[in-house]
């Protein structure tokens, strides 16, 4: 009875027939924060920093072995359940509100969407802190744990994760810590207005001071807006002063046949007005890298081609309100409220709406829907729609399924109305094929175009520099699908012109978005 490794086996044992019986961890004993901070690439800007609303500690499969060498007189110190953290034995979870399935593991068979850093992100750094259950009056200490992930190790994990079918979590480790993040739109919401919007709100703030600025671009700005002057909202359909940018400015064109500017004279209203014309683009709104530009870019673009129907993917609200405020003579739908979302723009002179919808794809993982709007042009009944499709090459079966709900949609559209689609399609061509191709009747206007080589690759990071990236890649990932009225004067519409735009960098060395705009022209 007195043998003292006797006793130690008989703690053991009763430690181990305790943990057998109520499936309890030790990080059970404690209470857990996690800080998650955004560290950016630019020194200067301080570090952005996000409390995990809820922390659920599960341990990993190799449990037994790691607690049993943290024994000491059956019991744990605060000092021994930090070493065995810092040996992979708790996994933390940010988790869903919804019901998730949890194994020894850790692992959860669903999650909502993926929280992937911005471009200007250096690194990510989780800062985990504990206290023992039932202190509350003591304060949380630091784990002294290392969680530090690079933008490349977040990409590798990216890939692992959307090419697994079985798992669709994002883990993030590194050699001695494993990390599950999951978090639901509520809290996504949250993420995104403290991380995005104060520095969107900041930048668009400066930008519509009455105190301007004096560095070369403001000059430059000002010098084009004196005859202006200044204003609080902007009407497209004039020329933009507050817009300006160097794509709307430079003759440097490239051979992607840049239409000059629209010069406004009495009559040239009836003389294009035979003519639809759109705009589609990803604007990459997740990326807030100078947005405030990039925003006022796509407005230059806009007040160049003044397109009756424009079709936007990747906006958040703070780019939506900026819109509203420079954009006044288009009215403007979202397609959502959380996160990012796709949006339609009808130009108010031209286009009238009657009413829109969303329809939802029922097994998205990442927050996609299709944006649907009736509208009359001249009279004439259209359906304007507008989509973004699952993003990342593992998602193929996912994608075919959004396209065979928009096909479906266009080959139902009643007769007498002409229906256009156009949108961020993440396509592949063995994709469309694989669905049975186009339906009778629906085109690929590009492919109806003759597929003119200058227009081809909407997202092309040969000719992109937006996105540091270290592969090549030059994919028509944005189309645009016509589908005639059967009868009426609808019948008679029939594609004209595309091009791309915004293939000019900003003044700020960047481009609007990371993908090309398409600009496209129908004959009526």
């Amino acid at each position: 009875m007195g043998d003292p490794i006797w006793r130690r086996n008989q703690t053991r044992n009763r430690l181990r027939a305790q943990i057998q019986k109520k499936r309890e961890s030790l990080a059970d004993q404690f209470d857990f924060k996690i800080y998650i901070a955004f560290v950016f690439k630019d020194k200067k800007k301080k570090s952005a920093l996000f409390e995990v609303a809820e922390v659920v500690p599960v341990m990993t499969n190799n449990y037994e072995d790691h607690i049993l060498k943290g024994v000491q007189a059956s019991s744990y110190s605060l000092q021994s359940s930090m070493e065995l953290l810092q040996k992979d034995v708790v996994q933390l979870h940010a988790p869903r509100y919804q019901s998730m399935r949890r194994d020894v593991i850790g692992c959860t068979q669903e999650m909502d969407f993926i929280l992937w850093p911005r471009n200007d992100i250096e690194k990510i750094v989780c800062l985990l802190f504990s206290r023992w259950k039932g202190a509350e009056n003591e304060p949380f200490r630091p784990v002294q744990a290392k969680f530090e992930f690079h933008h490349g190790d977040y990409e590798k994990q990216l890939l692992h994760a959307v090419g697994r079918r079985d798992k669709a979590g994002m883990v993030m480790n590194n050699p001695t810590q494993s990390v599950f993040l999951f978090m639901d739109r509520q809290l996504l919401q949250r993420a995104l207005n403290s991380f995005f919007e104060a520095d969107m709100e900041a930048v668009f703030t400066v930008e519509d001071s009455p105190k301007k600025d004096i560095s070369p671009p403001k000059v430059k700005r000002q010098k084009l807006d004196k005859p202006q002057g200044k204003m609080d909202c902007i009407d497209l359909t004039t020329e933009e002063p507050a817009c300006s940018s160097s794509s709307a400015k430079s003759t440097n064109s490239s051979k992607s046949v840049e239409p000059k500017a629209k010069v406004k004279t009495p009559g040239s209203e009836e003389q294009d007005g035979g003519k639809l014309s759109l705009i589609s683009w990803n604007v990459d709104g997740l990326d807030t890298v100078n947005l405030g530009e990039r925003a006022r870019g796509l407005c230059s673009y806009l007040a160049l081609y003044t397109p009756d129907v424009v079709f936007l993917q990747e906006l958040i609200e703070p780019y939506v309100q900026y819109l509203k405020k420079r954009a006044v003579s288009y009215t403007i739908i979202e397609g959502g409220e959380v996160g990012y979302f796709t949006g339609l723009m009808l130009k108010k002179s031209r286009v009238k709406l009657l009413n829109s919808d969303i329809i939802s794809y029922p097994t998205t993982q990442m927050m996609r829907n299709l944006l649907v709007a009736q509208v009359t042009f001249r009279d004439q009944e259209l359906c304007v729609m507008t989509s973004h499709f699952e993003s990342c090459k593992g998602q193929a079966e996912e994608r075919m399924k959004q396209l065979s709900v928009v096909l479906k949609r266009m080959r139902e559209a009643p007769t007498n109305v002409t229906v256009l689609f156009g949108g961020d399609t993440n396509l592949r061509d063995a994709e469309v094929t694989k669905v049975g191709g186009l339906p009778g009747g629906v085109c690929d206007v590009w492919e109806q175009l003759g597929k003119q080589e200058h227009c081809r690759y909407t997202w092309d990071t040969k000719a992109n520099s937006n996105k540091s990236v270290p592969y090549v890649s030059r994919c028509r990932f944005d189309r645009v699908y016509l589908r005639p009225a059967k009868e009426g004067p609808g019948s008679r519409m029939t594609p004209d012109h595309m091009a791309l735009v915004g293939l000019e960098k900003l003044d700020c060395g960047r481009y609007t978005s990371d993908h090309w705009g398409i600009y496209c022209s129908f004959i009526l």
